[in-house]
Order: C-alpha cells, then sequence, then structure tokens
C-alpha cells in the first residue's frame, strides 16, 4: 500500500484493476456489467466495515466471522443436540436420517439398534491427478468418515478433506482407485491398499 494511502483507497484501486482487466478479456457488455456489479457490492460491504473503525483485533474478529458465515459453517459448535435435527427428506430401510438444522450437509443416521452414525457431506471433495478436476463420490466420503469420524460437538472447518483419484478406462467400465488424502490441517496420508471399484 502507498504511504499516506488507506486501506480503504488500496482496496478500491485493487478493484478498478481486476475490473480493467476483465474489461480488457470479456467480450460481451452484460457478462462485464454483472462481474462489475459483484465487484461493486463486494466493496461496497468492505467500506461499510472500515467506516465503522474497527481495531486491528476487532477487525480480525470480524473477518473471521464473515468468513464462517460465507462459507456456510457455524459461529459456534455443533452440539448434536435433538432440536438441531430434522428427518431427512430421504430414509432408508433400517435407519432414519435426519439434516442437521445449522449445516445442511450434515446428517445424522439412526440405526435401529441405536448406532449413531454422522456424515458431513460438505467435508469432501475428490480431486483427480491427472486433470485436477474436483469431483463427489459418496464412497469417498464414506472413506473419511470411517477414518475420521465425526464425534459431537463438531466443528466443521472452511478446509476441506482432499481426496486424490486417479480415474481409469476399461473397455467394460469407468473405475477410480484412491491415492491419497490431504487432511484440512494438511498431512498427507497415502492410502496403501489402494480402494477402488
Amino acid at each position: 500500500m502507498n504511504k499516506g494511502k488507506s486501506m480503504t483507497d488500496w482496496a478500491e484501486r485493487e478493484v478498478e484493476i481486476v475490473l480493467n482487466n476483465l474489461k480488457k478479456s470479456i467480450k460481451e457488455s452484460d457478462d462485464f456489467k454483472y462481474s462489475k456489479s459483484i465487484y461493486a457490492d463486494a466493496f461496497s460491504v468492505y467500506k461499510h466495515i472500515m467506516k465503522q473503525a474497527h481495531s486491528g483485533y476487532s477487525f480480525f474478529a470480524i473477518r473471521c466471522i464473515l468468513e464462517k458465515l460465507m462459507n456456510e459453517i457455524p459461529l459456534s459448535p455443533i452440539n448434536g443436540e435433538d432440536d438441531e435435527w430434522d428427518p431427512a427428506p430421504m430414509q432408508r430401510e433400517g435407519v432414519k436420517v435426519f439434516q442437521n438444522t445449522r449445516r445442511y450437509s450434515l446428517f445424522k443416521e439412526v440405526s435401529d439398534n441405536g448406532k449413531i452414525n454422522y456424515t458431513d457431506t460438505d467435508r469432501v471433495v475428490c480431486i483427480d491427478i491427472d486433470t485436477s478436476e474436483k469431483l463427489l463420490y459418496i464412497d469417498a466420503v464414506n472413506l473419511i468418515d470411517k477414518m475420521f469420524p465425526i464425534t459431537m460437538p463438531y466443528e466443521p472447518k472452511k478446509e476441506k478433506f482432499k481426496v486424490f483419484v486417479k480415474k481409469s478406462k476399461r473397455p467394460d467400465r469407468c473405475f477410480k482407485i484412491y491415492k491419497y488424502i490431504i487432511t484440512p490441517d494438511g498431512e498427507k496420508i497415502e492410502i496403501k491398499e489402494p480402494i477402488g471399484n
């Protein structure tokens, strides 16, 4: 940031730079107007926060709160109380399935024998090793649930479990082999016995 410039001036200049670059690359004027309105809205929120004259700590706290809300992460741990669950739209035989009211990707399955399992479909992403394409496979979610079971209280993280997969083609069907996992904390875990289908 240039000396004597405020953070709002800096942010406004950043928006100008990206819009100038977009104007050169976007052919359709309607597409540019749409992009411009998104940046204008984001900058408007930023200016509003800066006008509050928060200190370094309170600005950091606001940023953390907004990041959680923008990533659909509850602000406090999910404690698993009954009032946090609604019956899920899709049920399975022998299992009662509930959807969390504070995190819609979190489900609770209660078996007839009383066993409880939790799954969060939004905490896992598969990544094709060859193309970097992001995919979602339910068996990858199940793999993470087995390796890293969800317990209450549960605090979802912004970073997802990344399951790296190699897709291969056979004449009779397409199949995938899970190679390794990167945890939300950045730990790499090799899958020694490749799991595939």
